[in-house]
């Protein structure tokens, strides 16, 4: 007050219980601009197993979105490593949702190692977790639909290929000339192509 140079300072003073104090004071900490995600994600979840509140209900005290609830608490479930990078700054809360969306804590502590060593940003932690996703899809598709290609090239006796997943996608089948397509039609239809 002194500092501000105020006589007085409006105060509301208030009889509380032991719990209501601590869930004042946990609040207050809760509101102060210089929390690091970690502590902020390990005060949700002392309120939350303390007074037994749902999300919705602590967003409602703090005056959050559930949603931003929910996604600071994820961070819970990350690797101890990675939780203390972003208790030391070296990581951004940008950084860490891009992280869990990798499921297995090997992958996002490979990533990790990534992000430190070439100092990415977040959208390149994005992209580098995009790129993680794709080499599994492809080693997916290929476990399951190559032997079903392979068939289909000896069949035809031409090249074929399935492009897409198990669900979806289309059947490429290339031929090198008019006489060659009409073996193809005539094979796959039963009787010969129609003038």
């Amino acid at each position: 007050a002194k500092l501000a140079g105020l006589e007085r300072v409006p105060a509301v003073i208030r009889e509380a219980t032991d719990a209501e104090s601590l869930e004042l004071a946990l609040v207050e900490n809760l509101l102060r601009e210089d929390l690091n995600p970690m502590e902020e994600a390990e005060a949700y979840q002392r309120l939350l197993a303390e007074f037994g509140w749902t999300q919705e209900e602590l967003a409602g005290r703090v005056g959050k979105d559930r949603s931003s609830i929910a996604n600071c608490l994820r961070l819970l479930k990350l690797p101890a490593v990675i939780q203390d990078d972003l208790r030391a700054g070296r990581l951004t809360m940008g950084h860490a949702r891009a992280l869990l969306s990798l499921t297995s804590a090997a992958d996002q502590l490979k990533l990790r190692e990534e992000i430190l060593a070439h100092s990415w940003s977040v959208r390149t932690t994005e992209e580098g977790v995009q790129r993680s996703h794709v080499p599994r899809r492809a080693a997916r598709r290929s476990a399951e639909l190559t032997a079903l290609e392979d068939q289909l090239r000896e069949r035809l006796a031409t090249r074929v290929r399935l492009v897409g997943s198990e669900r979806r996608g289309r059947i490429e089948i290339v031929y090198a000339s008019r006489d060659e397509l009409e073996r193809l039609v005539e094979q796959i239809l039963g009787s010969p192509l129609k003038p």
